[in-house]
């Protein structure tokens, strides 16, 4: 029996499981989308404010990511344009879980709660009240 290929296929388990830092380039526009049960509720685009405190929030949470191969729901999805021309979505999951997608791939990380209050304060329409949250994220 040969182990050398296990030992190839453990290895390189282990990096794709390892956790990766994930920077989410300069932000030249955003744009949310909130969704419940699949369908589309709400949209709104993000002001200059907001994209610099999605800037600095991702900045400030560049480690712990992990390469995700699992498709989600979508939740709250942040679609964001770079200057460089590099798109990404996030979508925000209600069991506090954060999962980013452009063209280097798919990253999650699950975030205790005032971070993933934060996030949720910055993405949320300027003149929203609580409903918002509460249809999103059903009572949060």
């Amino acid at each position: 029996m040969n182990i050398a290929p296990r030992t190839a296929i453990a290895f390189v388990a282990a990096i794709a499981a390892s956790a990766c830092s994930f920077e989410l380039p300069e932000l030249k526009s955003a744009s949310v989308e909130s969704y419940s049960r699949g369908g589309l509720i709400q949209s709104w685009a993000l002001n200059e404010s907001q994209r610099n405190a999605l800037s600095s929030w991702f900045k400030q949470h560049q480690s712990g990511w992990s390469a995700s191969y699992v498709s989600y729901a979508p939740a709250i999805l942040v679609h964001v344009s770079s200057a460089h021309e590099i798109n990404s979505v996030v979508n925000i999951l209600p069991v506090s879980k954060v999962v980013v997608f452009n063209n280097s791939g798919q990253y999650e990380q699950k975030f205790d709660g005032s971070e993933f209050q934060k996030l949720l304060d910055i993405v949320t329409p300027v003149a929203a009240n609580q409903s918002f949250q509460r249809t999103a994220f059903g009572g949060r």
